[in-house]
């Protein structure tokens, strides 16, 4: 039988702000074992990018695609899709480094025959540079280990936004809101809705920054924390109420490892909790699809363990 030249994985990174941590997002995906034959596709706006970075990706292969106007991030992600000669597609962000082995991971998930339509891995972030940012890893941690425990890890909580993976047939049959905001749990309930399973591949990894700042936190997690009601505002999701509740036992398991593992960063995490609840932005404030940049995350350089 022939060969083919046609990339099994078709690698998609929106970005809005391309600069240096787009190069090193994406050469993170080159150095990729186990996978040779993938594309990588990057769909910019807003903030153009440099002839610097334009001519490092040039360099790495990767196919360039610039808006003039600005777009919600499945309306990018729309573009790769029809892009994307793959079979499978990853999509992610320009602020991640991806671990060797992560693509071949996720291209194993996808490739047995049982049932499993959408892949998700470990976010583990960096180590922090400020105290907040300390607080807020706590927090990546206990989502992580809430996410792992529940449902045997199918759950929103285990879909964690940064890469998201499907066979390109099947996200092709997903309904999907182009400005939708909470797009992880979106498309985790939009995939259930059509008979698909989710697992998240906890033995595999990418990095990533936490702001290192509480007022880029607290449009983040405003956003998290009205996800429900950007859900039930679609009026298509049936049992909301079951999954979005986190069960005690699920919680306090998690909550006791974290403050085993950094007592000074849980008591902080605590207190950021607590803030965020108080200072909450309104759903008309954080449910926009075009929401303000976090810089301080875009400091992804190998650093703090990661590879």
């Amino acid at each position: 039988m022939p060969k083919t030249n046609k990339p099994k994985i078709t690698v998609g990174i929106t970005t809005c702000y391309g600069k240096r941590q787009l190069l090193s997002a994406v050469r993170s995906v080159k150095e990729s074992v186990g996978v040779d034959n993938f594309e990588i596709i990057v769909i910019a706006d807003s903030v153009p990018l440099t002839p610097f970075v334009k001519q490092g990706l040039k360099k790495m292969g990767v196919i360039i695609r610039e808006n003039k106007i600005p777009s919600s991030a499945f309306a990018k992600q729309k573009q790769i899709l029809k892009l994307c000669k793959g079979e499978i597609i990853v999509l992610t962000q320009d602020d991640m480094l991806f671990e060797k082995g992560a693509l071949r991971e996720i291209a194993s998930a996808l490739s047995v025959d049982d049932g499993v339509t959408f892949v998700g891995i470990r976010n583990e972030p960096v180590s922090p540079k400020t105290l907040v940012e300390r607080g807020i890893n706590v927090g990546t941690r206990l989502n992580n280990s809430i996410g792992k425990l529940r449902r045997d890890g199918d759950n929103y909580l285990a879909m964690l936004g940064r890469v998201m993976a499907f066979k390109v047939s099947w996200l092709k049959k997903l309904n999907v809101h182009s400005e939708s905001v909470s797009l992880d749990a979106y498309l985790y309930l939009e995939n259930k809705k059509h008979g698909g399973k989710y697992r998240c591949l906890w033995n595999t990894c990418l990095w990533f920054r936490n702001p290192t700042n509480i007022d880029e936190h607290i449009r983040k997690s405003s956003r998290f924390q009205n996800s429900k009601h950007e859900m039930l505002s679609y009026g298509k999701f049936a049992n909301l109420e079951v999954e979005y509740k986190i069960p005690f036992w699920v919680i306090l398991i998690a909550a006791t490892k974290e403050l085993m593992r950094d007592p000074i960063g849980f008591v902080i995490y605590v207190y950021i909790f607590v803030y965020t609840r108080v200072y909450k932005q309104k759903p008309a404030a954080c449910l926009t699809a075009l929401w303000e940049v976090d810089r301080s995350t875009k400091d992804i350089r190998m650093a703090g363990g990661a590879r």
